[in-house]
């Protein structure tokens, strides 16, 4: 296959986040307006995304996994649900927000509960990058800033990444944003109070809120400073494009991309592109100029 069709195959599925091209473009215009302002040395928050990021794996395609173990060959029904649902996404029938809803209604289903979001995390441990983690410790020394973890996947699943990140590797974010469920008194799942997606609004009568919204709202209620020029962004894939055209972001480039991140890095949709293989933790230092000399 000619790199020609390879990529146009893979923008096709790009449809994954919606609106790709027109995005993309906004994106490119953006940054050469702000060019001149663009560094990374002054800066006073950085945001980190989850799925694909902090962690190589995705907490709803694991979650879905332990809830829908049976076999089908050799993959389980949660995998199949997951690609399901990506599929719709890939050939436009289904919004993100939409997609988000329905992954969660189907966990809901299944009476997931808040312990099984410790089998959901302890699964998924493994996969978390070390280097990345080391490089946001040492930034933390050398510079004044607010560290937050960004999620679509769920708030309550992200703060007990933030708990056991304290307790095992010394390190923990300052605050949490991702998309709200509700529980019942004894933990067991009633559903989805509020969306964590890519445009302010409502999906199915639930609000649903941006990553730069949430951030901006929780920066207020904390009486943080925030300023969209002093803000990073570290991301695996354009699924955080409407924040990327905001602030200054660094994609992770993992040695064996999905399709969404395969197209992020080919179309450079970012300030900084980093390999994950290959002193990661070096070359994050480089750009926020914290690497010892």
């Amino acid at each position: 296959m000619s790199l020609t069709n390879f990529v146009r195959k893979k923008a096709k599925r790009a449809r994954v986040v919606g609106g790709f091209l027109r995005n993309s473009i906004i994106f490119k215009l953006k940054r050469q307006a702000l060019a001149p302002r663009y560094w990374f040395r002054k800066i006073s928050t950085l945001v980190v995304d989850m799925d694909g990021t902090l962690f190589d794996s995705d907490a709803g395609n694991v979650g879905l996994r332990i809830m829908y173990p049976d076999k089908i060959d050799h993959a389980t029904m949660g995998d199949l649900l997951y690609e399901g649902m990506l599929h719709k996404l890939a050939e436009g029938s289904a919004t993100v927000e939409e997609t988000i809803l329905d992954g969660n209604r189907l966990l809901q289903y299944q009476n997931i509960h808040q312990k099984d979001f410790q089998k959901v995390l302890k699964e998924m441990w493994p996969t978390r990058r070390k280097e990345l983690i080391d490089a946001l410790k040492d930034v933390r020394k050398q510079k004044k800033i607010k560290i937050i973890l960004a999620t679509l996947s769920s708030v309550e699943f992200a703060r007990m990444v933030n708990e056991k990140l304290s307790k095992e590797d010394g390190f923990y974010f300052d605050d949490v944003i991702g998309t709200q469920l509700s529980f019942d008194t004894k933990g067991k799942m009633t559903g989805v109070k509020e969306i964590m997606g890519l445009k302010n609004g409502n999906t199915r009568g639930i609000k649903v809120k941006t990553k730069l919204r949430a951030l901006k709202e929780l920066f207020k209620k904390k009486k943080w400073f925030f300023s969209m020029n002093q803000t990073v962004l570290i991301t695996d894939s354009y699924g955080d494009i409407d924040m990327a055209k905001h602030v200054k972001t660094i994609l992770l480039v993992p040695k064996k991309p999905t399709t969404i991140q395969a197209v992020s890095a080919k179309y450079k949709l970012a300030d900084k592109l980093v390999p994950v293989e290959g002193k990661m933790k070096d070359q994050l230092l480089a750009i926020f100029e914290q690497r010892k000399r």
